[in-house]
This record gives structure tokens, C-alpha cells and sequence, in this order.
């Protein structure tokens, strides 16, 4: 599904200390994660903590996700054109994979909205193991489709699962998988909040407020927005996410809050009040 390979280099644990006038001292009930092949010090980590390698949680994940019919993200070009992640020399890494099968569109649009499984691991203790769900925005320009990605926020598990490096829970590929099930078979109830904003009326001064609320001054100035684009709850939201940063980090960032912030305004003033997803 995804080559892997840049992800194989080697990585182990050693005794975590410091150098003292009298010599080596060693942190009792600490490890540091290395990566042998650089000699970088990833990490200071508990004796309870358990080596996962990268590949040992992304194969079998992405495999069972294939299974789904869900497909790497690619994109035409740019830093993050490829759907395999490395950051921080080999730290973290996350896979993108969308669900073109499950896309709903947009009433009265052309854009679509897909759903978005991202999974990750980490050395650093930045993350668990885990899988985060969230949705597509796929513009129709034309130029083709362009993916801007977003969050679907959920209460319990509903928004993925994480797997402590504590524990051989990360074993248990079937629970992620069954979550992975869960989400892309909800999909369709938990983007109502999206889909509302589509024929969704606003009142052009209060969504002028928004939208330079949202992407500031000083982008308001650079692109102005017309009525039409005001009043449409839709196309106001579109125009907000894609100014915002919408790519995944390992988890939900700053960016992909305003998002969030943006969607229930725009959702108080089109039916009065806030999503729940």
C-alpha cells in the first residue's frame, strides 16, 4: 500500500543518565530511545515504556485499512505531497488515507466531502499509537480537485483511538479496525453540521465579522470577500479552512480549531446553534 521502508531505520533502548566531576551517573527507572544508525537521542522515557517500531504499528494498520478500501493521500505537489509523514529525523510519523468510496456532496456545490483516517507513532512520547478521524474538503477548481483536510470532533472514541506505549494494547489491531468501521459507517451523521451550511443564509455584516475574526486583518485586506461569498454559509466556511493550515500534526492543532470555532459560528447564525461533531 505504502512503501515504508524510510521508516526501517534502527532504534533501541539505553541506560538514561548524565555526566558527573565523578563520572557516569545513571536516572534510576528512566531509558533514553535512540536511533543507533545517527546516535540521536529521541527521548527520555520510563522502564515501563515499550519500544514500538514504527513499522510494527503502521503495516498491519494499513493493511487492514486497505481492506476498507481506503487509499493513500497524495497530493500534486508541496512539502507534504506523499502520504507517509516523517518528522523530528525519524520521531514521528503519520500516514494520511482517505475513503473516496464514503464522499458525500455538498448540496448545491460541486465540492465533496470525504472521509480522512490518519495513524501515527511516535519515539518521542509526542503521541500514542493512533488513529484520528476526520473529513475532506475536496475543492472542484479548474485546475482539478483540491484537499483541504479537517477535524470532526467527537465526544468518547468516536474521534479514533490511541494505544499507550505502556501496554500490548497496540496489538490489538482488530479494535482499531473496529473503530476505523464505526467512523466511516457514521460518517454520513456526524458531517450534518457541514453539510448545513449548504443553502445556509447569513446576515453579510455579522459574516464579515466572522471571516476577519477567523483569518485576521491582515489577510481580510489581501482578500476581500464579495457578498455572495458572505452570505453563503458554505463558501464563507470554505474560504475560512482554506486560508487556515488544515494538515495533521499528530493530533488537533491550533489551525484546525479556528476551524472548528469558524463552523459553529457559522452554524449559530444559519440554525442558532452549535454542532456537536
Amino acid at each position: 500500500m505504502i512503501d515504508l521502508s524510510a521508516i526501517d531505520f534502527p532504534v533501541e533502548l539505553r541506560p538514561a543518565g548524565f555526566m558527573t566531576p565523578a563520572g557516569w551517573k545513571e536516572i534510576e527507572n528512566k531509558r533514553a530511545v535512540v536511533r543507533t544508525d545517527t546516535e540521536t537521542a529521541f527521548s527520555m522515557v520510563s522502564d515501563q515504556y515499550q519500544l514500538i517500531p514504527h513499522r510494527r504499528v503502521l503495516e498491519p494498520m494499513l493493511g487492514a485499512c486497505g481492506e476498507l478500501e481506503l487509499v493513500p493521500v497524495v497530493r500534486e505537489g508541496g512539502r507534504r505531497s506523499g502520504p507517509l509523514r516523517i518528522e523530528g529525523d525519524g520521531r514521528r510519523v503519520h500516514v494520511e488515507l482517505r475513503y473516496p468510496r464514503g464522499g458525500i456532496e455538498v448540496p448545491g456545490h460541486k465540492d465533496m466531502i470525504e472521509p480522512r483516517v490518519v495513524l501515527g507513532n511516535s519515539y518521542d512520547k509526542s503521541s500514542a499509537v493512533y488513529g484520528a478521524f476526520g473529513f475532506y474538503q475536496v475543492k472542484c477548481t479548474n485546475a482539478g480537485a483540491v484537499m483541504k483536510g479537517g477535524l470532526i470532533r467527537g465526544t468518547g472514541g468516536a474521534g479514533g483511538f490511541r494505544f499507550a506505549h505502556t501496554s500490548d494494547e497496540y496489538e490489538n489491531i482488530d479494535e482499531a479496525l473496529n473503530s476505523v468501521k464505526a467512523f466511516l459507517e457514521g460518517f454520513p451523521q456526524r458531517i450534518t453540521g457541514l453539510l448545513d451550511l449548504a443553502g445556509g443564509r447569513l446576515d453579510e455584516a455579522r459574516a464579515k465579522q466572522i471571516y476577519l475574526e477567523m483569518v485576521g486583518a491582515r489577510q481580510y485586506g489581501k482578500s476581500p470577500l464579495e457578498s455572495k461569498d458572505l452570505q453563503d454559509g458554505w463558501t464563507l466556511y470554505s474560504k475560512i479552512t482554506n486560508w487556515l493550515t488544515m494538515d495533521f500534526k499528530g493530533g488537533q492543532q491550533p489551525m484546525e480549531k479556528r476551524a472548528g470555532e469558524a463552523l459553529a459560528l457559522i452554524l449559530k447564525e444559519i440554525r442558532g446553534d452549535v454542532p456537536s461533531a
